[in-house]
């Protein structure tokens, strides 16, 4: 992962834990569509390394960046359709903190 898309998940990571107004859904879906967009440049990285590179460190760590992405991706599309507070918080921070793996 190159440091411009690292610096991207930490800031998102912040906005995103930094969220206080939870009926207010749009935050949300703009975080959501932002950290897919990461997630496929990302994967479009891995996808035009050399192969050599993507059984390497390199490429396990993109590997898991993607993964860990993925996995928060589908916490925020279950805290977007939750209606429950406690809930859609508890969604909420667990993407945050894959996020912050992530970006590791």
């Amino acid at each position: 992962m190159n440091n411009l898309r690292r610096k991207e998940l930490k800031h998102l990571a912040d906005k995103m834990f930094e969220m206080n107004d939870i009926q207010d859904k749009s935050n949300l879906q703009k975080y959501y569509s932002r950290l897919e967009n990461i997630k496929n440049d990302e994967e479009e990285y891995f996808n035009n390394m050399p192969e050599n590179l993507q059984g390497g460190q390199r490429g396990m760590d993109s590997e898991s960046a993607i993964e860990r992405m993925e996995e928060a991706i589908s916490l925020i599309e279950d805290a977007l359709a939750e209606d429950n507070d406690d809930e859609l918080l508890d969604l909420i921070a667990e993407a945050v903190e894959l996020i912050e793996e992530a970006a590791l």
